[in-house]
Order: C-alpha cells, then sequence, then structure tokens
C-alpha cells in the first residue's frame, strides 16, 4: 500500500512540475512573440525573430527557417550587420539540421562574409567552427578541421 501511494505520489508530482515547467516555458516565447507583433523594425525586433528561429530549430524547422528568413529581411533592410549575420547563421543551423548540407555552407559562408565586414571576431570564429562541422559530417575530414 505504502509503495502504491509512494507512486501514485511521485507520479502526481511529476505531472505537477511538468505543467509547471511547460507554463514557464511558453513565457519567453510568449514575450518574444509580443515583441515581433509590436511591428517595430527595429534591431530588437530582428533579435526577437533570430530568437524565435532558433527556439524552433528542435521542433519545426520550416518555421525556424521562416523566422530566420524574416529576422534577415529586417537586419539588412535597417542595416543591421550582427543581426543579418546571426540570422544567416540561423538558416544555416535549420538546413544543417535538415540535412542540406551544401546550403547550410552557404549559409555560413554568407555569415562569416558580414562577421567579416563588420569585424565580428566571435561571429567569424563560429561561422569557421561550424562550416568544418558541415564538412566533417558530409565526410570531407581534410576540410573539417
Amino acid at each position: 500500500m505504502r509503495l502504491l501511494l509512494r507512486v501514485i505520489f511521485s507520479f502526481g508530482l511529476g505531472i505537477t512540475c511538468c505543467e509547471r515547467l511547460a507554463a514557464q516555458s511558453s513565457s519567453p516565447l510568449d514575450s518574444l512573440l509580443h515583441i515581433v507583433q509590436a511591428d517595430s523594425h527595429d534591431s530588437a525586433t530582428a533579435d526577437a525573430l533570430y530568437e524565435l528561429a532558433i527556439e524552433f530549430l528542435a521542433t519545426d524547422l520550416a518555421q525556424a527557417d521562416s523566422f530566420a528568413d524574416l529576422s534577415l529581411t529586417l537586419s539588412r533592410e535597417i542595416r543591421y550587420g550582427i543581426g543579418e549575420a546571426k540570422a544567416l547563421g540561423a538558416k544555416a543551423y535549420a538546413q544543417q539540421d535538415g540535412g542540406n548540407y551544401l546550403k547550410a555552407l552557404e549559409s555560413y559562408e554568407a555569415s562569416k562574409q558580414v562577421s567579416l565586414r563588420i569585424r565580428d571576431s566571435i561571429g567569424i570564429q563560429q561561422m569557421e567552427q561550424n562550416i568544418g562541422t558541415v564538412h566533417a559530417q558530409m565526410g570531407n575530414y581534410p576540410l573539417g578541421t
């Protein structure tokens, strides 16, 4: 009987924790959507669109790519270089996760070029690393180093 009560209590506690976690995890998403729905054409909106793209990478690659495209378009429109580089990186992540390695390489390279233009040394290094990872995934090990 005690074992049964422990199992029931543990199960109920697990469900309660999951419900709280789900409620908490939707909060950042809701905040990002609120920023985007404000319809501002600024770097905060471009960043929110990028963050939405990153959020959807694990669950919906097409949605992630759509948000990355929106972030890219807005970043270019407002001449926000770091946003452009990040959006291109997000597109590349979605392409890489979807198995489209050649497109991912193009997007990572484009992101690296923007990072070079704006002198973002961290962005350059990250894109170089990502390019190497894609080459390794494709079996091009000499290029992956």
